[in-house]
């Protein structure tokens, strides 16, 4: 692996010279990320279609745009406000009660593989199951529970499925990965905080008997109820592939 080192004004090693382009350093072989101090070598790993991307910049009163030109909006209920986001001009603001997305396509967790990425900013880590992200019914909730995340079922019966160890700390851009495995019958849950070097597996959960629990294939991505999350969420993008932890680590740094 090489180093790089600047020299008036441009990262340099032995045999070539390197631009900033789009917040990534670049020569004609790929890009660099900054790691403890030094630029090292990052090649962009080849990402399957967008399914969904939503941009808080262009909604409208009644729905949040998908970009990717699949029509796949989010409609909106309620009047959440918005704020200068992470990787936008706007992010989505929430209050713990007024505000609900809800996706017009329909995911099957039976048959169909998902990935969604989006950057949280927390307000209050010290409450108790701010929901996330949730199937309708009787199927899963992402959710925030005081300050570690967690994977609940929500069907007759069912619980608390795996709890993050990892401590998510408050008003700072996170980096949060969920990714549903169909084949494996697996959940993982990917995080990394604004400064970290790369999302790391922060929760991961196989219980037998989850796929048949997973009854209604809509998608929500957050509830209008009281235990809703209170923060903020920015750069929604959903996939219909198992992301690996190379291409998360691309997005993360993107």
């Amino acid at each position: 692996m090489s180093l790089y080192r600047r020299d008036a004004g441009i990262w340099k090693n032995a045999q070539n010279q390197y631009s900033r382009q789009s917040g990534v350093w670049k020569n004609i072989n790929g890009g660099y990320i900054r790691d403890a101090g030094i630029w090292k070598p990052y090649l962009q790993h080849t990402l399957p279609a967008l399914f969904c991307k939503l941009n808080v910049d262009t909604r409208t009163s009644t729905y949040l745009t998908d970009v990717t030109g699949n029509g796949r909006n989010f409609s909106l209920t309620g009047t959440p406000t918005y704020s200068t986001g992470k990787n936008g001009t706007n992010c989505i603001d929430f209050n713990g009660s007024n505000g609900l997305f809800n996706s017009n396509f329909a995911f099957n967790p039976r048959t169909e593989n998902i990935t969604i990425v989006g950057w949280w900013k927390f307000n209050n880590v010290s409450q108790a199951v701010q929901s996330m992200y949730r199937t309708h019914g009787d199927g899963l909730e992402i959710s925030l529970n005081y300050n570690k995340l967690r994977i609940t079922t929500l069907a007759s019966g069912g619980g608390v499925i795996v709890q993050s160890s990892k401590i998510q700390s408050a008003n700072v851009w996170t980096f949060i990965a969920l990714v549903w495995d169909v084949n494996a019958h697996i959940i993982k849950l990917y995080t990394a905080q604004v400064g970290e070097s790369s999302p790391t597996l922060v929760a991961s959960a196989a219980p037998n008997g989850l796929i048949n629990e997973l009854t209604y294939p809509s998608f929500y991505i957050v509830l209008d109820w009281a235990e809703q999350v209170y923060g903020h969420l920015d750069d929604i993008r959903i996939y219909k592939n198992v992301l690996t932890q190379p291409q998360l680590d691309y997005l993360y740094h993107v």
